[in-house]
């Protein structure tokens, strides 16, 4: 079995590293990779990012892009829309400024372009799109058990 110092080092960016899932990611490449994590809110640890507004060259260039985001309802300033298909569209479109990267998009089991729940299917339009590209993945998790996560604390809270 490889161990983490016989892996080849490689720059990753983690957009949404502050969330629940890419929170547990970032933190677990950082121990392999040199990875910059990126967050709307600003961190000690985290770069303030924006990728509705910022310069994807402040990202520099990486080898894979790990793409966390994501919203579980609409709200007055972000449409699920935006937060999943829009935003894969702005990755595809500044791929090229951040290296080429390969790509990995977490998304959601059921995400189907043509799902009747709007956050299903507004990740399943955004993993269409992405995959329609080269070196591109799509991961669905069925359940995110991340230590703060309401399913957590309900069995917590249970015991």
């Amino acid at each position: 079995m490889a161990t983490p110092q016989s892996y080849k080092q490689m720059k990753v960016i983690v957009l949404g590293a502050s969330g629940q899932i890419g929170s547990v990611i970032y933190t677990g490449m950082r121990k392999i990779h040199e990875v910059v994590g990126t967050s709307r809110k600003s961190s000690a640890e985290l770069m303030r990012f924006d990728p509705c507004q910022d310069d994807w060259l402040s990202l520099g260039a990486a080898e894979i892009l790990i793409n966390c985001v994501g919203q579980i309802k609409a709200t007055r300033s972000s449409s699920l829309h935006r937060a999943h298909v829009e935003l894969t569209e702005r990755i595809i479109k500044h791929r090229e400024f951040i290296g080429n990267p390969r790509i990995i998009q977490i998304s959601a089991l059921g995400a189907s372009a043509d799902h009747h729940v709007e956050f299903l299917r507004t990740k399943g339009l955004a993993d269409d799109l992405l995959l329609q590209h080269p070196h591109t993945a799509v991961v669905r998790p069925s359940i995110v058990c991340t230590p703060n996560n309401m399913i957590v604390k309900n069995r917590l809270m249970l015991r």
